[in-house]
């Protein structure tokens, strides 16, 4: 039944944030230019792309829908995988099929099978590094290639993102114990050991040293301190990678033993941090089961040894990470899967009652999380509207919705059918989403530097900044004015004063709009011989609409200084209008420096005669003469 509702979600389009921005959209960009090639902007697109590969054979096989059926699969191979290794090591079938149906009903792995992003990916080449380890440490008589096939695997890993570390170690340290148990010499554990980190570096290595080629970086946008970053792949949000590096900070040792509850229990509760569902996707099965093995006679019982010690080293190296977001723990879970099933199986091997007891609690613990996941499928995709056509494919993709704020696809789609294939790039500006745009483009991530800026920065004046976009190709400028505004808060409206002025003649003497759809746009980059008035500068409208909306924060809360410091900032800028003016001049007042306030409250009457202003200016005078 589950399969069958996440194929039905796998058959919806794309709108997952990360997908669209690189895990897919970064192929989109390779199938484009026909190789891998640096989106040096895209600073997500450094991360290790082993799993959009997967996904970039698909798209050119099946287009834009098979990263999402292959993520599908992804997540059934794990569970047939799960039943597999229980028929061979168990010898217990019932101990997989409990396993695969907790591992398959855990809230995070249904979301992430609807997705095209690389965690189901990174869970697979994990699970299955640590089958072929076991079958290594299991077997009476060693094959080396159950280890180099742990190595390699565990190099796909490491080649589809970083956090693979969490669990390669512990795989290695499964390796180094078993060694000490079976009484090995230093030099063969310290060898295995050596063998399995080496190769599956090796494996993996080929994203480093593009990323040292490239950026200057092996393993950018990470730990940017430690190198020269090389332009334009700096990071401009220096705060945005303490979030997505998980090894900048170390919590506090308590959340080792609290995330648990945390994070099943406690997830969703209002007013806490562990409010958002990305806090309940764990489910509760886990806190259920797992505590029940520390009842068991484990001393003899190698197996179960190894995965507690896998399990029990990638929640530690996990838990105390700065972002604890269930996804991150996403590998290890066919491993806990499997512990939960031994658990059930184990407990009631004698006792017929305890086991249905048991059977039923996997049943409702498992149903309860598809019933808390199922409404989040439906009110935020809203399959069934379009798998029965009640809304075209198109209708569904250009209009916002949870978890797809903003989308320029009606914009990417007339550029699609209007220009041609040949001679066109595009500059994107204020949307890093990428995947449905079909001719040449130039995106960015929004925590790395914004290329409209850079090139309004590198030129000395507005011909200058055409000249160098021409020269690298560019014909068109797509602007999403409220996706812009909505990822503003990353750094990425780094503008000042010049780069202001040079935008306003470059648009004045270069820019014709071409398209426009709730507040994106389509513009063609050429010189304009003869026109009555420029287009809305739709750039500087975004970056003045998102100061302006922190300003008028700071004034709903009577914090005028702050204010008062924003609109400094916007003048500065060369961001000056009566609506400015008359702000300025109402922060004044209120900080009872009249002088000023009267300075700009005159400034927005003469700019403009509104009686709000006037109303304004009587008030300071009369505040002044009394």
């Amino acid at each position: 039944m589950l399969a069958l509702f996440n194929l039905m979600m796998s058959f919806t389009p794309e709108m997952f944030y990360d997908s669209l921005n690189y895990h897919v959209g970064a192929p989109n960009y390779f199938i484009q230019n026909h190789k891998v090639m640096p989106l040096p902007y895209k600073i997500l697109s450094n991360f290790p792309l082993t799993v959009s590969m997967i996904f970039t054979a698909g798209m050119l096989l099946k287009d834009v829908m098979a990263p999402k059926l292959l993520n599908f699969m992804f997540g059934i191979l794990i569970a047939l995988g799960i039943i597999h290794f229980s028929l061979r090591r168990f010898g217990n079938r019932l101990t997989g099929i409990i396993g695969a149906v907790v591992f398959y009903f855990t809230p995070t792995v249904m979301f992430r099978s609807w997705l095209a992003s690389n965690d189901i990916g990174l869970t697979l080449f994990i699970f299955f590094s640590l089958y072929a380890l076991i079958n290594y440490t299991e077997e009476t008589k060693r094959n080396f290639q159950w280890l180099l096939t742990a190595a390699v695997l565990s190099g796909f890993a490491l080649g589809s993102k970083y956090t693979a570390v969490f669990f390669i170690a512990p795989l290695a340290l499964v390796l180094v114990i078993h060694g000490f148990f079976m009484k090995q010499a230093l030099k063969k554990i310290f060898k295995s050991a050596a063998i399995f980190g080496f190769a599956t570096l090796a494996v993996a290595s080929p994203w480093f040293i593009r990323n040292y080629i490239n950026s200057g970086n092996p393993v950018h946008p990470l730990m940017t301190d430690f190198f020269d970053i090389k332009y334009p792949y700096d990071v401009s949000a220096s705060t945005e990678f303490d979030y997505h590096n998980p090894l900048t900070q170390i919590s506090k040792i308590t959340s080792l033993f609290t995330l648990p509850w945390n994070m099943s229990i406690k997830g969703g509760g209002r007013g806490t941090r562990y409010s958002s569902p990305d806090y309940y996707m764990s489910g509760v099965i886990f806190l259920v089961f797992l505590p029940l093995l520390f009842f068991f006679r484990l001393k003899n019982n190698a197996l179960i040894i190894h995965l507690l010690v896998f399990f029990l080293c990638s929640y530690a190296l996990w838990a105390i990470a700065p972002n604890t977001k269930f996804k991150y723990f996403s590998p290890a879970i066919p491993g806990a899967a499997l512990l939960a099933g031994y658990v059930v199986c184990a407990a009631t091997r004698e006792n017929q009652l305890l086991k249905n007891i048991f059977g039923f609690s996997v049943i409702i613990l498992a149903m309860s999380n598809f019933l808390f996941m199922a409404p989040l499928a439906v009110y935020t995709y809203q399959p069934l509207s379009l798998l029965t056509g009640a809304v075209s494919r198109d209708q569904y993709l250009s209009e916002s919705r949870p978890g797809y704020p903003y989308p320029s696809y009606k914009v990417y789609q007339y550029a699609n059918r209007t220009l041609p294939e040949d001679d066109v790039k595009i500059l994107i500006f204020g949307d890093a989403k990428c995947l449905y745009i079909k001719r040449p483009f130039v995106a960015f991530s929004v925590e790395g530097l914004n290329p409209l800026i850079e090139y309004l920065r590198n030129g000395a004046d507005a011909d200058d900044v055409y000249n160098n976009l021409i020269l690298d190709e560019f014909t068109h400028l797509i602007v999403n004015v409220p996706e812009g505004i909505r990822t503003a808060g990353y750094g990425n409206f780094y503008f000042n004063g010049e780069d202001i002025l040079k935008l306003r003649a470059f648009w004045k003497k270069y820019i014709t709009e071409l398209y426009q759809y709730k507040g994106v746009y389509l513009y063609k980059v050429d010189e304009v011989k003869k026109r009555v008035a420029a287009p809305y500068n739709s750039v500087e409208g975004a970056f003045r609409t998102y100061r302006l909306n922190q300003i008028i924060g700071s004034l709903k809360n009577s914090k005028w200084e702050g204010a008062l410091t924003g609109l400094a900032e916007l003048l500065d800028r060369n961001i000056a209008d009566h609506w400015i003016f008359y702000l300025t001049a109402v922060c004044h007042h209120n900080l009872q420096n009249y002088p000023e306030a009267l300075k700009y409250a005159n400034m927005a009457y003469k700019a403009e005669p509104q009686d709000e202003y006037r109303e304004l200016l009587k008030a300071i005078r009369k505040a002044q003469a009394g």
